[in-house]
C-alpha cells in the first residue's frame, strides 16, 4: 500500500530524479537493465539484501521515472512499512546502488574489450607461475591481434605490452636474454609513438590554423624526418598520419591530397569508424585552407568526401548524428548541385540529429533548401525557427539571412545583418584571423555588391571580381555568381 505524501515531500521528487543512481539507470538500455538486475542479485557482487529490494522497488519506474508515485517517500514506505521516513536511509541506498552501477559499467566495458580481458587472465597465470596455461594464453592473444583487421596505434601498443610481459616470463628460463631481445618491442613502440604523435600533431595543426589555440609543436620536423627516413616503419598506419600532417605545411599539394584519398580507400578497414571519420576531416580541413588561398571551386571535391562519409556509414554514432555534420554534409551536397542527394540525405538522417537544438538544425537545413530553390520568403519562415548558442551556428544562420536579404533587396535588414555579423566575430574571441579576415572580406565585398545592385555604388563589376579573386574571402563562389548575374543584367540593359 502506498502512503499519501505531503506537498513538501512531493517537491523532493525532483531532487530524486536528479540523483546519480536515477540518472545512471536512465541511460541503461533495456538489455543493460536486465543484465544489471542479475548483477545486483548476484551474491558475488552484492551481499546487501536491502539494496536488492531497493532496486526492485525503483526498477518498475524505468525508463522514464516520471510517474507521480515515484518519490523517495513512497519507495521508503514500500520498503519499511510503518516506519517514519528517513532521508539518510534513502541516500545510503542510492549511494550503494550507484556504486554497484559503476562496477557493472566497468565490468561490462572490461568484458567487451577482448584484449584487456584476455590479458588479465594472462597476468593471473604469470603471477601463479602457471607456465603451461600462460604460454597457451599468450599464443591465443597474439593470434587474436594478428587476426583482427584493425591496425591503429593501439594495435602496436598492445603487441608491445605482450612483448614486455613475455620477456618477464622468459627471464627465469633465459636470464641473459639469449633467446629474447628488445628489438621487437623497440620496433613496435616506434610505430606506436610515431603514429600517435603524428596523429595528435595533425589535430593540433588544425586547431592552430582555425582557432585561437597555441600548441608547442617543436618536434614536428623531427617526427616527420624519422617517419620518412624509416620508410614509415613499414607501417601504413604511420604513413597515413605522416601524410595527413603534411597537409598543413601551407602548400596546395593536390598530388598529396589525391594520394591520401587513395590510401584511405585502401586501408579504411584497418581503422575504427571513428578514426576513419577523422581522416576525412583532415581532407576537409585541407580544402578549407585551399579555398582561402585560391579562386578554385572545390565543391565537387568536398561533395566526394561527403559522399564517402555517408557511404561508409561514418556519420552516425550510437544512433545519432552530430548537428554540425548534418548541416555540413547537406551544404556540401547543395554547393555541388547534388540536389537529389541532399534531399534524400535530409529525410534519412533528420530524425537522428542529436542535441537540444535538433529542431533548429532541421529548420536551418530546410531554409537552405528553399534558398537554393529561390523560395526566399519560405526560407525566412524556416530561419525564424532556427536559434543557436554556438558561434559557428550563429554565423551560419546570419550568413543565410544576408543571402536572403540580398536577393529580396531588403536594404535595412541587409545592413543590420552585416553589422550583427561584425559584432559577432569581434566579441567572441574564439576565432583567429585565419577565419575572421575571410569573413570580413566577404562582408566588405558583399556590401559593395549589394550597393551596386541597388544603384547606390559607382564601382565596376570588374573591380569587384578582382577583389573577390585576389583576397582571402568566404563564399567566393556565391560572390562570383552574384557578380556574373549583374554582368548579365547590365548586358541585357544595354
Amino acid at each position: 500500500m502506498i502512503n499519501k505524501i505531503t506537498e513538501s515531500e512531493q517537491k523532493g521528487q525532483s531532487s530524486f530524479l536528479k540523483s546519480n543512481i536515477i540518472q545512471l539507470l536512465s541511460i541503461f538500455s533495456k538489455e543493460e537493465m536486465k543484465e544489471f538486475e542479475k548483477f545486483v542479485k548476484s551474491p558475488f557482487h552484492n551481499n546487501r539484501a536491502e539494496v536488492t529490494r531497493f532496486f526492485d522497488s525503483i526498477k518498475k519506474f524505468y525508463p522514464d521515472f516520471n510517474q507521480k508515485e515515484f518519490t523517495k517517500e513512497n519507495i521508503f514506505y514500500g520498503l519499511y512499512s510503518g516506519d517514519k521516513y528517513r532521508d539518510d536511509v534513502v541516500r545510503r541506498l542510492c549511494s550503494n546502488l550507484y556504486k554497484l552501477g559503476e562496477e557493472f559499467a566497468a565490468y561490462k566495458n572490461f568484458r567487451q574489450d577482448s584484449f584487456y580481458s584476455e590479458k588479465s587472465i594472462l597476468d593471473f597465470f604469470l603471477s601463479r607461475n602457471a607456465d603451461k596455461f600462460y604460454l597457451k594464453q599468450i599464443s591465443k592473444i597474439r593470434k587474436q591481434l594478428e587476426d583482427q583487421v584493425l591496425r591503429d596505434p593501439e594495435y602496436y601498443l598492445k603487441l608491445s605490452t605482450l612483448e614486455e610481459q613475455y620477456r618477464v616470463f622468459m627471464l627465469k628460463y633465459d636470464p641473459n636474454y639469449k633467446k629474447v631481445s628488445f628489438n621487437t618491442q623497440i620496433d613496435l613502440m616506434w610505430k606506436f609513438l610515431l603514429s600517435s604523435m603524428l596523429r595528435l600533431y595533425g589535430f593540433a595543426e588544425y586547431e592552430k590554423f582555425f582557432f585561437n589555440k597555441d600548441y608547442e609543436l617543436k618536434y614536428k620536423d623531427e617526427l616527420l624526418k624519422i617517419s620518412l627516413e624509416s620508410g614509415f616503419m613499414n607501417s601504413k598506419t604511420v604513413e597515413i598520419y605522416y601524410l595527413l600532417l603534411k597537409l598543413y605545411d601551407g602548400n596546395n599539394n593536390e598530388e598529396l591530397f589525391n594520394r591520401i584519398k587513395v590510401l584511405i580507400d585502401g586501408i579504411s578497414g584497418s581503422f575504427s569508424k571513428s578514426e576513419c571519420f577523422h581522416f576525412y576531416i583532415h581532407l576537409f580541413n585541407y580544402l578549407n585552407i585551399c579555398k582561402m588561398n585560391s579562386d578554385k571551386d572545390f565543391s565537387k571535391e568536398e561533395f566526394e568526401i561527403s559522399r564517402k562519409l555517408v557511404e561508409n556509414d561514418l556519420l552516425v554514432h550510437n544512433g545519432t548524428i552530430d548537428p554540425g555534420w548534418f548541416r555540413g554534409i547537406f551544404a556540401k551536397a547543395l554547393n555541388a548541385g547534388e540536389i537529389v542527394f541532399a534531399e534524400i540525405f535530409i529525410e534519412k538522417y533528420k530524425s537522428m540529429v542529436s542535441g537540444e537544438e535538433r529542431e533548429s538544425v532541421v529548420n536551418h537545413i530546410y531554409a537552405s533548401l528553399e534558398i537554393y530553390k529561390k523560395n526566399y520568403d519560405t526560407a525566412l519562415k524556416y530561419l525564424e525557427k532556427a536559434a543557436y548558442q554556438h558561434l559557428n551556428d550563429k554565423w551560419s544562420v546570419k550568413n543565410m539571412y544576408l543571402t536572403v536579404y540580398y536577393e529580396l533587396n531588403e536594404y535595412k535588414l541587409f545592413f543590420y545583418t552585416v553589422d550583427s555579423i561584425k559584432h559577432l566575430i569581434s566579441e567572441s574571441g574564439l576565432w583567429n584571423d585565419n577565419l575572421i579576415i575571410p569573413i570580413r572580406n566577404f562582408l566588405n565585398i558583399s556590401t559593395k555588391l549589394f550597393k551596386k545592385k541597388i544603384g547606390e555604388a559607382d564601382i565596376s563589376l570588374e573591380e569587384l571580381k578582382h577583389q573577390t579573386l585576389n583576397t582571402k574571402v568566404r563564399a567566393r563562389k556565391w560572390l562570383l555568381d552574384k557578380i556574373e548575374e549583374l554582368e548579365t543584367e547590365n548586358g541585357k540593359s544595354k
